[in-house]
Order: C-alpha cells, then sequence, then structure tokens
C-alpha cells in the first residue's frame, strides 16, 4: 500500500533527526513526505532537507503561517495546508510529529490491519515515553479505554478526506479529538494497535496556553484534570481559557459520553 506522510514542524531540531531517521528504515517505506513549518527559527528544515536529501526520499517543504497565541491551534493548520499536497493515488496517510519515533516494523504492522479490515478508517499504534516517566495520575474506571493518538496516527486516504470534509482543520485547535468523534459517526472503524510501537520524546510542556483551556472545556475535558494539568506544568493560561468557558456558560461537548472514548489517550498522556 502507498504510505505518505505529514510532519508539522516548528523548531524541531532536537527532534526531527531521530524522528526522520525511525521513519526511513521503516520496512514499509513512504512514497511522498510532507514537511508543514511554522516559520521555525532554528535549524530544523536545514536538518530535515539534508537527510532526506542524503537517502534520496521524495520530500516536499511547505509553510504555514505560525500565531504564537494559539498554540497547538497552528498544528491543525498545518495538517490542513500539507493536504493540498498529498498524491491523489495513495491509499494511506500518515501524521507523524517531530517529537516521536517508531519502531522499525511500526507501518508494516498498522498497514496490515487495513489490508484485513477495509471498513477500518484511522489506527495508531501505542505511544511510550522516551526518556522520562509517563504521567501516571490516576484516573476514573470509565476512562479505560483507548482511542488513537494524534501523533502517531495512520488514515485510509479516503478517511482522511472524508473526516477534513466534514470539518475545517484551521477552526479546530485539537484535530486529533474532532477527527475520533467524526470518524464514530461515518462509520469508520477506529483501531488502537497495541503491538506497533512508538515513542514520544519531548517532555510534558506548557505551551498550550489560553486557546487550549477553552478547547478543553468546549470538548468537555473534566475539570479536575485540567486543574492538575495547569499545576504540573505551570500552564496557569489553560487554566484560565477553561475558567473563562465554563463562566460564560458554554456547554461542554454536546455529545459527551461518545466523546469521552475520544479523549481516554489524551488524558492518559
Amino acid at each position: 500500500m502507498r504510505l505518505g506522510v505529514i510532519i508539522p514542524t516548528y523548531n524541531e531540531e532536537e527532534y526531527i533527526s531521530k524522528c526522520l531517521k525511525s521513519l526511513l528504515f521503516q520496512t514499509i517505506k513512504p512514497v511522498q513526505i510532507i514537511i508543514c513549518d511554522s516559520e521555525s527559527s532554528d535549524n530544523t528544515l536545514h536538518i530535515a532537507s539534508e537527510m532526506l536529501e542524503h537517502y534520496k526520499i521524495g520530500f516536499k517543504i511547505v509553510r504555514s503561517p505560525r500565531e504564537r497565541i494559539l498554540g497547538k491551534w497552528n498544528i491543525s493548520a498545518a495538517y490542513w495546508k500539507a493536504s493540498k499536497f498529498l498524491f491523489r493515488d495513495l491509499d494511506l496517510v500518515a501524521c507523524l510529529e517531530a517529537d516521536t519515533f517508531l519502531d522499525r516494523k511500526y507501518y508494516e504492522t498498522i498497514v496490515q490491519k487495513f489490508v484485513e479490515n477495509t471498513h477500518l478508517g484511522l489506527a495508531c499504534g501505542t505511544m511510550r515515553p522516551f526518556g522520562f516517566k509517563k504521567d501516571t495520575f490516576p484516573l476514573p474506571k470509565s476512562f479505560e479505554e483507548e482511542i488513537c493518538w494524534g501523533s502517531n496516527r495512520v488514515y485510509r486516504l479516503s478517511c482522511w478526506f472524508d473526516l477534513n470534509s466534514a470539518i475545517d482543520l484551521r477552526l479546530v485547535p485539537n484535530w486529533e479529538d474532532s477527527h475520533n468523534i467524526i470518524a464514530i459517526f461515518r462509520k469508520w472503524e477506529v483501531r488502537h494497535v497495541k503491538e506497533a510501537i512508538s515513542w514520544e520524546t519531548r517532555r510534558p510542556h506548557s505551551d498550550r496556553g489560553l486557546f487550549k483551556g477553552l478547547a478543553d472545556r468546549t470538548y468537555g475535558y473534566p475539570g479536575w484534570w485540567v486543574l492538575y494539568k495547569s499545576i504540573k506544568t505551570l500552564d496557569l493560561q489553560r487554566l484560565v481559557g477553561y475558567s473563562c468557558m465554563a463562566i460564560w456558560g458554554a456547554p461542554s461537548f454536546p455529545l459527551k459520553n461518545l466523546y469521552k472514548q475520544a479523549i481516554i489517550s489524551k488524558l492518559r498522556r
């Protein structure tokens, strides 16, 4: 199956080499790599270009304007921009964030699931922390299910365009959460492939900001979890955004029971 990979970047010189090396040595190699950069000021693009040219892999670098205050919203915009350049004869498109690296058989393992199940729309593997401990803050039993991560996800191409036609990625701060919800409603199957392993190299950090807090409330994240995360990462803007949205009276996501399934993995990070 023909696989294309989109990598959003912003000042990723510390991580991009490890990410790309794991990608280039996959047992199933991508036929297209798109790096969508949000105005990096470091050597991210130089490092990426040198590596990809050395290994003679076809790639394209596109640029997406960055708005500092919007935080993770910039990733949504980057994926929207990169979608315009995807080959239309791909079978699968993968989203891979630059602080993530993959086991050598990661894509091989996940692709096999798409071959076996023609109704499978999106899938991801297991995400493990690399170089730091996993957050073990206890969660209620009701949050035991798992759903797809955003940083190591693979879509069937038809599913990718179906979900993106239903919602404009430029308007949502957490594109992966929205895609989980829409996929369920559009009858796509979603799968967490536990035997496919990937690692996250970036420690939790406080760059989510005000708009992340607004999104937390809108999507129905529990207040106790937002408070815990805000204190732990010293991201008080996140708490302010959540509180303002709650005071304003905006309801949480109206289909909260369904959405509960879609935020499991986000809560467990």
